[in-house]
């Protein structure tokens, strides 16, 4: 009975002790698009954004564009999640890297905090992403991930972001970890270039598609004509 007690007493006193979990929240959120800049308006709001946001709990989730423009095209998402703010402040964070970037990619983990002002706004609104982790230690992380890619005549790019909880098998991603509690959420994301069909083969298949039709409706009718007769001859 004792020893029950006793284990207990110290389940009850490291739940006390320990910090509890951190939850992330999306506090802003910018996205430059081909020089055309958005940004959120009011904190911890996601609406607005000229992207499809498939978000889950704590605005985890998945952030994804589509352009079938031929030309240069550029795309950076940038993110400022915090955890547990209130409880915990803002500047408890720490950023990593893991992986190596694919072509035309580039990245930043930077702070916008007054006391150690960076510049990850400035690089976001000129599309020069410095691909570095400037808060290595304990800052306030906000981050940015972005392309710049060329689409050829009927090619269409699907870029998609991830921030998640789970840690990535593979590939390159960004970390972001609350000191406190050593939690963390990841950011990666993947641009994929398609092929999109030519008008003419569209045409085609729905030319196939009608003829396709048509003979199964002669078809059709033959079937029955032809029940006819052998009923009639009967």
């Amino acid at each position: 009975m004792k020893t029950r007690q006793i284990i207990l007493g110290m389940l009850i006193f490291f739940m006390a002790v320990s910090p509890a979990y951190a939850t992330p929240d999306l506090y802003s959120w910018m996205f430059n698009i081909d020089g055309v800049v958005t940004e959120y308006v009011n904190e911890y709001d996601t609406s607005g954004m000229p992207v499809n946001a498939a978000l889950g709990t704590n605005d985890l989730g998945i952030f994804t564009y589509r352009v079938a423009t031929q030309g240069a095209h550029s795309f950076i998402g940038y993110f400022d999640y915090e955890f547990d703010e209130a409880q915990n402040t803002f500047f408890n964070e720490r950023g990593s890297v893991s992986g190596s970037p694919g072509a035309g990619m580039s990245w930043q983990i930077d702070t916008i905090d007054n006391l150690a002002a960076g510049n990850i706004f400035d690089n976001l609104y000129d599309n020069t992403l410095n691909n570095s982790n400037m808060i290595p230690d304990e800052g306030d992380i906000s981050w940015a991930m972005g392309w710049d890619y060329f689409l050829e005549a009927n090619q269409a790019a699907v870029i998609r972001l991830v921030v998640s909880a789970v840690m990535p098998d593979a590939g390159f991603f960004l970390t972001h970890t609350d000191n406190d509690t050593g939690e963390s959420i990841y950011f990666s994301g993947i641009l994929d270039i398609q092929p999109v069909p030519e008008p003419q083969s569209l045409a085609l298949l729905g030319l196939g598609c009608v003829m396709l039709f048509l003979a199964r409706g002669m078809s059709s009718r033959f079937r029955n004509r032809k029940g006819k007769c052998i009923a009639g001859n009967m």
